[in-house]
């Protein structure tokens, strides 16, 4: 297990510091809690947990025989991103738990068929799976579980932080205000994905 300590270590940082996975699950708990941020961070973890399984039964060996498959996917990833970013921008009061002004079920990012298949759409997540891969071959079972703890405790965090201000934020202009920085902040992540592309 020794042997998988610098794995913990990068997946960890993948997974503590800014990105989509943690905006969308931070704002499903700013804008309904806890309980709201769970079939984000059940999706994000899924999600994971089968590209690690897609990745393992040769998708890496696809990848590194055909580059253009890592720019459809950063450029797919790219849009979705900025798909999500701008309706956070439009329509920044929109909240699942607001009954007046409920989402359709197949544009609420934080649902967990959202978040799972963005996962494949995610090219952090293919560039940390097929990096993690390569450097520790024929580990599947101990890598799942570092793929299943890492998130669950890092999108956790940021589930907690977002649930701390949901009962000071709901409703208010800095809600509002906050759902449009979340959505800035996608864009410019699509924006980035679309250069490295």
């Amino acid at each position: 297990m020794s042997s998988l300590a610098p794995v913990v270590g990068l997946v960890w940082i993948a997974a503590i510091t800014p990105g989509p996975n943690n905006l969308v699950v931070l704002r499903a708990a700013t804008r309904s809690g806890m309980r709201g941020a769970l079939p984000a961070i059940a999706g994000a973890i899924a999600g994971g947990l089968v590209l690690l399984a897609v990745v393992v039964a040769g998708a890496g060996r696809a990848f590194a025989a055909e580059p253009s498959l890592r720019t459809g996917i950063a450029l797919a990833g790219g849009a979705y991103l900025a798909w999500l970013g701008g309706r956070m921008i439009v329509n920044p009061g929109a909240s699942p738990v607001d009954a007046q002004d409920r989402p359709s079920p197949s544009s609420d990012p934080s649902r967990a068929t959202a978040m799972f298949t963005f996962q494949f759409l995610n090219p952090k997540a293919w560039v940390m799976i097929l990096t993690v891969t390569a450097a520790t071959p024929g580990e599947l079972l101990p890598l799942a579980a570092v793929f299943t703890v890492v998130p669950l405790v890092c999108l956790s965090l940021w589930a907690a932080l977002g649930a701390f201000g949901v009962r000071r934020l709901r409703g208010t202009a800095m809600a509002r205000l906050l759902d449009r920085a979340f959505g800035v902040a996608l864009v410019v992540i699509a924006l980035a994905l679309a250069l490295e592309a």
